[in-house]
């Protein structure tokens, strides 16, 4: 919440800070979690050069949410997306796949992606 969003919203007065480091410290704002897994192959020399950079390119483009890539094992890699509402996450992951997908096939490389449940 913060003392930017009070301020906002017009809240003053002598508590007006107190209030704003309780409000943090106690509420936390709702969020969603979308999910798929990837899978990325490349069997060129260097590819798992190219797959690291796909996957930090991907990772530098989000800046508002949050965005988590685990390695499942040799070709598959899980993708979470956080953020405040569906229609955010699924842009975000949107982007983010996209991102993967156009740098490691103009690379030579595959990848494909399933939208978890």
């Amino acid at each position: 919440m913060g003392l930017k969003r009070l301020n906002k919203d017009g809240f003053q007065g002598e508590f007006y800070e107190a209030f704003a480091r309780i409000a943090d410290a106690n509420i936390a704002p709702p969020h969603v979690k979308v999910v798929g897994t990837m899978e990325i192959s490349h069997t060129g020399g260097k590819g798992i050069d190219l797959i690291k950079d796909a996957i930090v390119r991907s990772l530098g483009s989000q800046e508002d949410q949050v965005v988590k890539i685990h390695y499942l094992g040799s070709p598959r890699y899980k993708i979470e997306v956080v953020a405040e509402d569906y229609k955010e996450a699924e842009t975000t992951l949107k982007s983010t796949v996209d991102t993967i997908v156009d740098n490691v096939t103009k690379n030579g490389g595959r990848a494909s992606f399933t939208r978890d449940e």
